[in-house]
């Protein structure tokens, strides 16, 4: 015992011997008493420990493979990108999923396929290099076990540093992967009010008008706009190769785009007849408004003579061969969907 518990041992003694006969033997007693709680309640869980030891150990749950935490349901609305990677991470989790669909029961102006995962625009999911934002943010989702990743990188053409697919491919396999998944029941038909329970309202700009009046009614505001910057598509044998060439941007991976170069007169020429055309109404479906990171080329180009040279039309890193200098504005196209007759390309943003 150190001198500090023995200076207060002593004290305690020396208050308990000026207590009066009767006060020391209540003292007596409660101390007893207190001991043998004490003792109780070490022998209880040294009890508790050695019960504990001889038990077997619970087996561990393997959620990802289809056992399902029942009481945990959870309603997933909307079967696009963003609504099959929710509907799966909690899958994969144990989480029983409702996952619900509109198509095929009923489309969008903008969507035509009856799987999910449908690429309306561009089939480029941007960089897949680690040097830059959206390719790390790509290999974080890959770690964490993407649907959405697993599927584009099984189903990926050739896009020099980007990471392209094959949308018709891409869309099948996570259409296959949700509709196989034990943990995920797959309703169609149009969602018109907020589910009850635990719910994820994943359906997107284009959302009917009855989900849209519930989600308003809730929350309020002008949310939902709907952007149609759609990149043109065409086939590879309607490009001249004479004109065009094949490279990839600073000569990173394999020559996987076709590139249609611009002289200065011709860039001209095409700027003047793009910005004093006449446009297309804008339909129903659409905002009128624009988005920023994806809009259209005519607006692009209303906003000054070099602004699709600094974009879109972007030259530098894609010398042509002909002359081994940038031409002065460049298309390139990527591959977007291969078939057994030929490959589709379409207009693709610069890397």
């Amino acid at each position: 015992m150190t001198k500090t518990t023995n200076k207060f041992k002593k004290l305690k003694d020396e208050a308990v011997q000026e207590l009066t006969a009767k006060q020391q033997e209540q003292y007596a007693k409660a101390l007893a008493k207190y001991e043998a709680e004490k003792a109780a309640e070490k022998a209880k869980k040294a009890a508790e420990k050695k019960a504990a030891a001889k038990k077997p150990a619970a087996k561990k749950k393997d959620h990802g493979k289809g056992e399902r935490r029942m009481s945990e349901m959870v309603t997933v609305v909307g079967a696009g990108l963003a609504g099959c990677e929710a509907a799966w991470q909690l899958a994969q989790r144990g989480i029983s999923v409702r996952l619900c669909e509109m198509k095929p029961v009923q489309h969008t102006p903008a969507h035509h396929s009856d799987d999910f995962a449908e690429l309306v625009c561009s089939n480029s999911l941007r960089s897949d290099e680690l040097a830059n934002a959206a390719g790390l943010l790509k290999e974080e989702l890959r770690r964490l076990d993407s649907l959405i990743l697993s599927c584009a990188d099984a189903h990926r053409v050739e896009a020099g540093g980007a990471l392209a697919v094959d949308r018709e491919a891409f869309a099948a396999a996570v259409t296959e992967k949700i509709k196989n998944h034990p943990n995920i029941e797959v309703v169609y038909g149009e969602v018109t009010e907020i589910p009850e329970g635990r719910v994820v309202i994943a359906s997107g700009p284009l959302t009917s008008d009855t989900l849209f009046d519930a989600i308003h009614a809730k929350v309020g505001g002008d949310f939902l706009h709907f952007y149609d910057a759609a990149a043109p598509i065409v086939t590879a044998e309607s490009i001249d190769m004479d004109s065009a060439y094949e490279a990839s941007r600073y000569g990173k991976g394999t020559a996987d785009y076709i590139n249609c170069p611009f002289s200065r007169e011709e860039y001209e020429a095409f700027w003047n007849a793009l910005t004093t055309a006449g446009e297309a109404p804008v339909h129903g479906f659409e905002d009128s408004k624009v988005f920023e990171g994806c809009m259209p080329i005519e607006v692009n180009a209303r906003r000054g003579y070099d602004t699709l040279r600094f974009g879109i039309l972007k030259p530098i890193g894609l010398p042509d061969p002909k002359t081994g200098k940038d031409p002065y504005a460049v298309l390139s196209c990527a591959a977007t969907t291969r078939t057994a007759r030929c490959t589709i390309w379409s207009a693709a943003r610069p890397t």
